[in-house]
């Protein structure tokens, strides 16, 4: 649309300076072949009448051309602005997709621990939590178990438990010092479970980093009146989250 607009407006004005022009050329050649009462104009008022005649002229196309490079101009600049905004988005998309990629990453290299038939084992010579540990995940290597510290918190000098690798798909029968306090009697009046205590997980991932997460263990009581244990392990997994 904007082109043919320019190609009207330039062939517009293209008549009208030929018009122009031609009016000037006739009045100097009428002058120059056909005065009368008076002489011809002489070389420099010819030379003085074509520079005014063609003042006006040459000043109108300057402003036409300044006009149109203005136009020129502002058109660049838009197609510009799109360009700039067509790579930004080229550029969000990338890291968009590093972004994803990082983060399939992280977990495709983490594994996907279980803890199952969880029994305590007290006597007079030791006090401890026998279970099963099950990975369904990746590979990982130094899998370590540590006991809390007073408040709650990963402590490095609480390891109870280490194993050098745990393989995928692979069952260990894990069997900890029991690292809480003694469990009261069976209430069945009371059936509702309850966390009697908390165990950290480190392990060094398929991407050899470490990571730490948390395994809680539960007490409840089962349909034949007696205390069960179950645990839940926290799962390091990363969303992709949307915009």
């Amino acid at each position: 649309m904007e082109d043919k607009q320019k190609d009207w407006l330039f062939r517009v004005f293209l008549t009208l300076s030929l018009i122009w022009a031609v009016v000037v050329f006739w009045l100097l050649f009428d002058d120059q072949q056909f005065y009368s009462g008076s002489s011809a104009m002489k070389l420099n008022e010819v030379g003085d009448f074509l520079a005014g005649s063609f003042s006006p002229l040459a000043f109108f196309w300057l402003a036409y051309g300044y006009w149109m490079q203005n136009k020129e101009l502002k058109v660049q600049l838009s197609e510009y602005s799109k360009s700039l905004e067509v790579s930004n988005d080229t550029l969000d998309l990338y890291k968009k997709q590093d972004k994803e990629r990082e983060i399939m990453t992280f977990n495709l290299a983490q594994p996907l621990l279980f803890i199952g038939k969880i029994s305590h084992v007290k006597s007079n010579f030791s006090n401890e939590i026998k279970f099963n540990l099950i990975n369904k995940g990746a590979l990982v290597l130094d899998l370590a178990f540590y006991k809390p510290d007073n408040e709650g918190n990963f402590l490095e000098e609480n390891k109870i438990f280490k194993t050098k690798i745990v393989e995928m798909l692979k069952i260990r029968n894990i069997e900890l010092p029991y690292p809480w306090k003694p469990l009261p009697q069976p209430d069945i009046r009371n059936p509702e479970e309850y966390i009697v205590g908390i165990l950290f997980i480190s392990y060094i991932d398929a991407n050899r980093e470490k990571q730490i997460i948390k395994a809680y263990f539960y007490r409840y009581i089962d349909k034949g009146a007696n205390w069960s244990f179950r645990a839940d392990v926290e799962k390091l997994h990363k969303s992709i989250v949307e915009n």
